[in-house]
């Protein structure tokens, strides 16, 4: 038989591991729990005894390792109280371990200072339960259970801990929680409605925590009220201290004080997070008596805070409208830089950012559409997975913008610190559209004359040579689909991005040295007689001073000479070695010995050579034009942009880049074709 609870989201204690605080990295290794019996509390329950099941299959770290937030005392409503991040956790021995980093924000620093020193040493993890183990023997005198599929969710430095051994609740800001309950009976669990067609007991309490449906919360008060009455024996039945099976009735007062406490922290949590809002008394007082916790009072928030700031400027609309438009782009910035930073863990350029990403660092792709939907007043903390994925591609969604953004950073870094051996010896230029561009080579600038006395400047005129240059486009599709975003397989998602990045820079090598070898200019080959660029010579000394007298003697279209010298020696990687040997910083012993091209070149092995004789000779680009590399103006290097959302299935993208190569001149490069 399987029975579904109603439990608000757990704690218990965790303990720093001594000898673990490392201040440079700001780092400490946290045990948070050994799976130990702890006593617990559920409102439609009663006590009851709880054991924690520490293994893999039962413990579900998926969202510790995601980078789980630090908070301070469970405030999970605010981001300034983010005070750290679970760098990893794992399971040894039967034990839970977590390494957490602290920020190192100017008003943490406080709180590192007594974490280091011993002061605070008390941390509380807050954790949800999904299915239990009923373990309880027919001479036990309250219920006993095993938590077989639980998840923990974060981690707070606590000023008192709960009592060793023993369990709290929290007020987190999803609420309460269902568990399933199997192998066991519901006889001491309190009122329930039979469900016949299910075989499930449906207990009264609010919906999960995760989305899951349910009935809906009953009224903080009300619980209280009915926390307050005298229970049934049957189901407050307890172990007395260090005397297990010996039946005694939990106190009403006890009970009532319990609730008290509960309905205090409510009220408080409330008023802090409205203070913190800028509501005022009236507002905070409002929500207050609605009897619900915060984490049920999203649309309720929201609509109070825009009341306050449509009232502080009631003939200004815009004003209203531009103020809200900022927060939500800072929420925007901030879930996109977390995004970047686990789509590129690795990139300097996604750490520095995720220093701004607030308490979205870490999150699960579902996470971060939850927050986001919950920021925009809608009611994301219970939202299922589907309703989630629904929301995500939405036509009012911001998921979508904020995936591309990240995704564009990702495209833009991977094609950055892709290899590439064109850039150093080919010029790059901006292209205002897809026309025809001309190109007027270095050097064909006409020569000076001399002014006589008292004479004018005479003008003269480019000469006619030129070469064209025109865009062309090219993409390919990459996409996310729903189970992708659900199993929040962000991380292949980044592969697959990072290997276009390498396939536009693999293409814009392969249109680069197809004109090195194939280009044409004024009407001819890159590489005939009558531009007396190239050579029958062996890749040695001599004949790369064949090479480099060739290059040497070119002249402008108007007979000036140029004096251009080599810079690069672009080989095939059949010629690898003799290159390396070539200009190699080698001191000589012998004059004769001396290689005057030691240290001069600048040697570029490219596999895309195919013949395995020819090299090449080419001088400084910034001299004299080789190759040009055009991009659409504004898009240097790869793009990436949306190219469909389709409901509730998915989303893809455009990788493409707007590029030509063209060979501009042949006065600034030579080739052997081999001796």
């Amino acid at each position: 038989m399987t029975t579904t609870v109603e439990l608000p989201p757990l704690q218990v204690r965790a303990a720093p591991v001594p000898d673990t605080w490392d201040p440079e990295t700001r780092t400490v290794t946290v045990m948070w729990s050994t799976g130990a019996e702890a006593r617990q509390y559920s409102w439609n329950i009663g006590s009851y005894l709880e054991s924690l099941e520490v293994t893999e299959e039962a413990c579900d770290l998926s969202r510790l390792n995601a980078g789980a937030s630090v908070l301070l005392d469970h405030r999970s409503w605010s981001v300034n109280a983010v005070i750290g991040v679970v760098e990893r956790a794992w399971i040894e021995d039967g034990q839970a371990y977590a390494e957490i980093r602290f920020s190192d924000r100017e008003d943490v620093a406080g709180f590192v200072r007594d974490i280091a020193a011993g002061v605070l040493r008390h941390f509380s993890v807050g954790y949800s339960v999904e299915t239990y183990r009923d373990e309880t023997q027919p001479d036990d005198d309250i219920k006993r259970f095993t938590a077989i599929a639980w998840q923990p969710f974060e981690l707070s430095v606590v000023p008192v801990p709960a009592e060793n051994g023993a369990g709290t609740r929290s007020a987190a800001p999803s609420g309460t929680h269902r568990a399933r309950v199997i192998d066991g009976t519901m006889t001491k669990f309190g009122r329930g409605v039979s469900d016949p067609n299910a075989g499930t007991t449906n207990v009264d309490g609010a919906g999960g925590s995760e989305g899951a449906a349910g009935a809906s919360s009953e009224p903080t008060a009300a619980r209280a009220a009915a926390a307050a009455a005298p229970p049934a024996p049957a189901e407050t039945a307890s172990l007395a201290a260090g005397q297990r099976g010996t039946t005694t009735l939990e106190d009403p007062a006890v009970i009532a004080a319990r609730a008290r406490d509960a309905e205090r922290a409510r009220v408080r949590e409330i008023a802090e997070h409205g203070r913190s809002l800028g509501l005022p008394q009236e507002a905070v007082e409002r929500l207050q008596d609605t009897g619900r916790p915060l984490g049920e009072l999203a649309q309720d928030v929201a609509r109070e805070y825009q009341a306050v700031r449509a009232a502080s400027d009631p003939g200004e609309i815009r004003s209203h409208i531009h103020v809200g438009e900022e927060e939500r782009t800072k929420h925007r910035e901030a879930a996109t830089a977390a995004l970047h930073e686990r789509m590129q863990p690795s990139s300097q350029a996604a750490r520095n950012g995720a220093e701004h990403a607030g308490e979205y660092r870490g999150r699960s792709m579902l996470d971060v559409v939850r927050m986001l939907e919950t920021t925009a007043g809608r009611d994301g903390l219970r939202m299922g997975r589907d309703a989630l994925v629904r929301a995500a591609f939405h036509s009012t969604s911001d998921f979508p913008i904020l995936l591309e953004e990240a995704g564009r950073r990702t495209l833009r870094d991977a094609y950055e610190a892709a290899p590439s051996s064109w850039r150093p010896w080919c010029r790059e230029i901006d292209l205002m559209d897809f026309r025809p561009h001309d190109r007027v080579r270095f050097g064909d600038a006409p020569a000076l004359e001399e002014i006589p006395n008292g004479g004018d400047v005479k003008f003269g005129t480019i000469g006619e040579s030129k070469e064209t240059i025109a865009l062309r486009s090219y993409g390919k599709g990459v996409g996310l689909d729903r189970r992708a975003i659900i199993n929040d397989d962000l991380g292949a998602f980044a592969r697959l991005i990072e290997s276009q990045a390498q396939r536009v820079q693999d293409h814009v090598a392969n249109l680069v040295y197809d004109e090195l070898v194939n280009g044409r200019v004024d009407g001819a080959g890159l590489f005939v007689a009558a531009k007396k660029n190239s050579a029958a010579v062996a890749l040695d000394v001599a004949g790369l001073g064949a090479l480099e007298k060739l290059m040497l003697d070119q002249k402008s279209a108007d007979g000036v000479q140029l004096s251009l010298m080599p810079a690069y020696l672009i080989v095939p990687t059949a010629l690898k070695v003799k290159a390396d040997q070539l200009t190699a910083e080698i001191n000589p012993t012998l004059a004769t010995e001396a290689n005057p091209f030691r240290g001069r070149l600048t040697v570029i092995v490219e596999p895309r050579l195919s013949q395995s004789s020819h090299f090449f000779l080419v001088a400084d680009p910034s001299r004299v034009d080789t190759v040009d590399v055009g991009w659409l103006e504004g898009n240097r290097g790869p793009q990436f942009l949306s190219e469909e959302v389709m409901e509730n299935r998915g989303v893809k993208f455009a990788v493409f880049a707007d590029v030509a190569a063209k060979a501009i001149d042949h006065r600034g490069l030579a080739t052997s074709t081999g001796a």
